[in-house]
């Protein structure tokens, strides 16, 4: 039986890519809008996560149940890279604790995207979750990104942007 797999990075690391090269593999990419392969309900729970630095219960007992219903899935929200130690307790809740996939990217790369779209947080690249002046930097979301993945005691996989290209390369003619 395959994993159910929750895809961690951050921002334009590659998440969206890795997510739906996983929805093509037949995982199941529940409740997720077209363009992010976000699940709507997971980003929501991150959003009043970031707001309130907790993660309500009643938030996220539907989000359970809907993919338990859904297995295997794969789930992506790049403000994991902030939120992900939030959630320990909920997938403990899942039937089988998730494989963490974590894409990384060379940093001046993911910068060079964030400066691009003009996405800018006191001066540096990076989000604006919280508005432009309380959003995280690159620097501080992979910062909180390294804390919990060096504590993270479940299997984690490590793959790299670059893997990403070269893989689909392959299927490019």
């Amino acid at each position: 039986m395959r994993p159910n797999l929750v895809v961690v990075g951050v921002g334009h690391a590659g998440t969206t890519i890795l997510t739906q090269m996983l929805g093509e593999l037949a995982w199941n990419i529940v409740g997720a809008d077209a363009r992010y392969a976000e699940n709507i309900k997971v980003r929501n729970a991150n959003r009043v996560a970031l707001s309130r630095e907790e993660l309500p219960e009643h938030l996220i007992e539907e989000i359970v149940v809907e993919l338990n219903e859904n297995e295997p899935w794969v789930i992506k929200d790049p403000r994991f890279s902030v939120t992900l130690h939030l959630w320990k307790n909920v997938f403990n809740k899942l039937n089988s604790f998730p494989v963490l996939v974590h894409i990384a990217r060379d940093l001046h790369d993911v910068k060079s995207s964030y400066i691009k779209r003009k996405e800018i947080v006191r001066g540096c690249p990076g989000n604006m979750w919280k508005g432009a002046s309380h959003g995280f930097t690159v620097d501080e979301q992979l910062k909180m990104l390294c804390q919990c993945l060096s504590v993270w005691k479940e299997p984690i996989i490590d793959i790299t942007y670059e893997q990403i290209k070269q893989a689909t390369a392959l299927f490019s003619v």
